[in-house]
């Protein structure tokens, strides 16, 4: 497995909500009254269940345009330690933040990983994606 592919799978193994790393749930598949997600969804932004303009994005694309990230493969910073840990954080931090941005601009209450998306309930998703890499600049 290559750095970037555990680098990916540690990240993806969790869930950001607000800004901070939570478990993911340990339900079936959400259902919900906004949209249907997988379980353990990547939320960057709002709640799958209450939202009526969801927006996605595709999470890895994301990651790999952070200075965090860049730094991890560059240096080569193990899994595990604790500089690897404080990079990891600051990058699902810097996401989270650019989302939120993103996500005003566009008039989502909601964004989440593209892929963990089941059944959006009739309701357009917007790819947020370009936009949230615009605001990486940003934050």
């Amino acid at each position: 497995m290559t750095l970037s592919s555990r680098v990916y799978s540690l990240i993806t193994s969790c869930v950001l909500v607000s800004g901070a790393l939570a478990a993911p749930t340990d339900t079936h598949d959400l259902d919900v009254d906004g949209i249907t997600t997988r379980r353990g969804a990547v939320v960057l932004f709002g709640s799958p269940a209450s939202c009526s303009q969801p927006g996605s994005v595709q999470l890895r694309k994301l990651q790999r345009r952070t200075p965090e990230w860049k730094t991890i493969r560059v240096e080569g910073v193990r899994e595990g330690t604790g500089r690897h840990d404080l990079l990891t954080t600051r990058m699902n931090e810097r996401i989270t933040r650019a989302a939120r941005l993103a996500a005003s601009d566009r008039g989502c209450d909601c964004v989440l990983r593209k892929s963990d998306i089941l059944d959006a309930r009739g309701k357009t998703i917007r790819d947020l994606t370009d936009d949230v890499i615009a605001q990486l600049s940003r934050v």
